[in-house]
């Protein structure tokens, strides 16, 4: 018999017994030799438990039960499974795939990107988290596992539901499938689900300051300011964040309640929000080798995410005393500044990065007539940049995206 057990040592007994005479019966024992694995135990039924019957030829056995930690009362819950029986001369139980660690086959080699464990049929567990992300017939979400005292997590992924396994966040799940991978990201093409336990506390997030290898599959929490540098759209989309030195993608799946609040309240996202709070799985789209590009972030629910939404434009009192514009922006590097005129005869004029360095500062004289400038930011990095006027004692501030 192929049995799994959580601990070594555990007495499997095995019973045999006639179903229309319960006396007729034999009874054996074996212990089980690995923990939290699949084990092939082998029963002799001639060499019969104490106290219990010998075995007896001449009788018909036609119903079979499996006792696990026979004779303890359990402290705990304990789990256990029987895979396979065959009665017959021994060895004639085939082996079953291995029990792995998620952290043992979600692996990539740092060269190619490429899984290190493709194809390895096998059974692994661990705690979902988030959604499914496939809203029609299918599965699509992540599993963490906190074996190694670290964050492990891969996708669990089929074209078709399995099992009629409904995705809840904090179930413990047992799968079995083979070990896949779709444009760089790993994951497992599942064929089995198990549900082991509900309602188990997902581990902390996983404070991290840029996307790579490491952080796909894991519940992150992404440090720092990023200032977006697209629109998320009416259905799924991607969005390019920038903190001023890396650039990364957020995924918007149209399976989270992300796109429909950001929709039903009226605001979408738009270049220069800065995400000042973000939660969410790492993920990776990579679509040519080496696959070592393209990672992602998916919030999976709009309480993940925190937008600081700060004013692109000048407030109404300041509008009325100067009329202007920035144009084109978003720019690719140059732009210019449109004005009816300012207050006072000279202004200042400074443009800053993200991180707060000048790139530009200038005293612009003349400045009560009509004046057009222009301005020439090619050589600096793509991301947004802050544009501070000074006009006497008013200050006005705007946003340009460089792209």
């Amino acid at each position: 018999a192929v049995v799994y057990s959580p601990t070594v040592g555990t007495p499997v007994r095995l019973k045999v017994e006639d179903y229309n005479n319960a006396a007729i019966s034999v009874e054996t024992e074996v212990l089980t030799t690995v923990a939290n694995a699949w084990d092939t135990l082998n029963f002799n039924m001639t060499l019969n438990a104490a106290n219990t019957p010998a075995i007896n030829f001449a009788s018909t056995y036609n119903v079979m039960s499996i006792f696990y930690n026979f004779g303890t009362s359990p402290m705990s819950a304990e789990t256990y499974y029987l895979d396979y029986v065959e009665f017959g001369n021994p060895p004639m139980v085939p082996t079953p795939d291995p029990y792995y660690p998620i952290g043992t086959i979600n692996t990539e080699d740092a060269t190619t990107g490429a899984a290190d464990s493709l194809n390895v049929d096998c059974f692994t567990s661990g705690i979902v988290a988030g959604v499914d992300l496939d809203g029609n017939a299918g599965i699509n979400f992540t599993i963490i596992d906190m074996a190694s005292g670290f964050q492990e997590g891969i996708v669990i992924f089929n074209f078709v539901d399995i099992n009629n396994y409904v995705v809840t966040e904090g179930d413990s799940i047992m799968v079995h499938g083979y070990v896949d991978q779709f444009n760089g990201l790993t994951q497992i093409r599942v064929d089995s689900i198990s549900v082991l336990a509900t309602g188990i506390a997902l581990p902390a997030p996983l404070a991290v300051t840029d996307l790579d290898e490491t952080t796909e599959a894991k519940w992150l929490s992404l440090t720092g300011n990023w200032v977006s540098l697209s629109t998320s759209g009416a259905f799924s989309s991607n969005l390019d964040l920038t903190n001023g030195t890396d650039t990364i993608i957020m995924r918007i799946d149209s399976d989270t309640d992300v796109n429909d609040s950001l929709t039903s309240s009226g605001m979408p996202i738009v270049p220069g929000d800065t995400i000042c709070g973000l939660l969410g799985i790492g993920g990776q789209f990579d679509n040519s080798a080496p696959r070592t590009e393209g990672y992602q972030i998916f919030p999976m629910r709009w309480s993940d995410l925190t937008i600081c939404r700060l004013s692109t434009g000048i407030e109404a009192n300041e509008a009325e005393k100067a009329q202007f514009v920035i144009a084109p922006n978003p720019s690719n590097g140059v732009f210019e500044l449109r004005t009816s005129g300012f207050d006072n005869a000279s202004v200042n004029v400074m443009i800053r990065d993200i991180r707060g360095r000048i790139i530009s500062n200038e005293i612009i004289n003349n400045a009560t007539s009509t004046f057009n400038k222009s301005f020439d930011l090619n050589g600096e990095a793509k991301g947004v940049y802050f544009i501070t006027i000074t006009d006497g004692e008013n200050v006005i501030n705007e946003k340009l995206i460089l792209q």
